[in-house]
């Protein structure tokens, strides 16, 4: 992690090793969302668009993404 990675990136990088990680979270917390969106019009029941905050969840790994292939965090990337 570099050491100038604001709070923000460093909390949603946390735990994760790759930029791959990363990214297959991301896009585990899209397509969780659709699935509840899905659900949620098909069967009816309303209760379950409240799995739409995983697209909330998306958003921060996708941000850390950006900020880290701008600022070459990827190369220098240690533990």
């Amino acid at each position: 992690m570099p050491s100038n990675a604001p709070l923000w990136v460093k909390l949603s990088l946390w735990g994760l090793e790759s930029r791959t990680a990363v990214l297959g979270f991301m896009w585990f917390c899209v397509l969780a969302a659709l699935g509840f969106i899905a659900y949620a019009v098909s069967s009816g029941e309303p209760q379950f668009y409240a799995g739409t905050v995983f697209l909330a969840a998306a958003f921060p790994y996708w941000r850390a993404v950006k900020w880290m292939d701008r600022n070459d965090g990827w190369t220098h990337w240690t533990r």
